[in-house]
């Protein structure tokens, strides 16, 4: 059932790209609720790793159709310099999503463990971890933002 589901989310995706992260979130509430979610948990008889694959799929699919946009549109938009933007705004989706991955996987391999005498499980320290890493990456992000969004490419001659 659960792959029957992610295969119709994963059809839908090209058709309707805004409305996906609404249904997989929905999707992964409805699997925890019945115990069938697993996070972090690889096995294809839990929903963890379909929604991780229909996301790859989305994320690579959104990617896509930007750089056609952007191949189609290049001479327009030279003057507010879209590419560092785009790798800007990406840098983020894409390291918060492919590092949480990662870390799903050092835990599923038994890689990454907690130490239960210190107050960790392996699941509460791959969640501690990822939310240090991505407080940690947001500082660099922060200031690529400040000069990537900076004021100067919207002046105008007069202003």
């Amino acid at each position: 059932m659960i792959v029957m589901v992610m295969v119709v989310m994963a059809a839908e995706a090209v058709s309707n790209a805004d409305c996906i992260c609404v249904r997989q979130a929905a999707l992964a509430i409805f699997l925890e609720m019945r115990g069938l979610y697993g996070d972090g948990d690889l096995s294809p008889s839990k929903g963890y790793i379909w929604i991780v694959m229909v996301d790859n799929v989305s994320i690579t699919l959104a990617m896509y159709f930007l750089v056609l946009f952007y191949a189609a549109t290049a001479p327009e938009l030279q003057r507010f310099r879209p590419v560092p933007k785009f790798v800007c705004i990406k840098t983020v989706i894409f390291l918060s999503f492919w590092q949480g991955v990662a870390i799903a996987v050092l835990e599923y391999f038994g890689i990454l463990r907690g130490d239960i005498t210190r107050g960790w499980s392996s699941a509460e320290l791959s969640v501690g971890l990822q939310e240090f890493l991505i407080c940690i990456e947001m500082l660099f992000v922060s200031i690529a933002h400040s000069w990537t969004f900076g004021y100067h490419s919207f002046r105008t001659e007069n202003s």
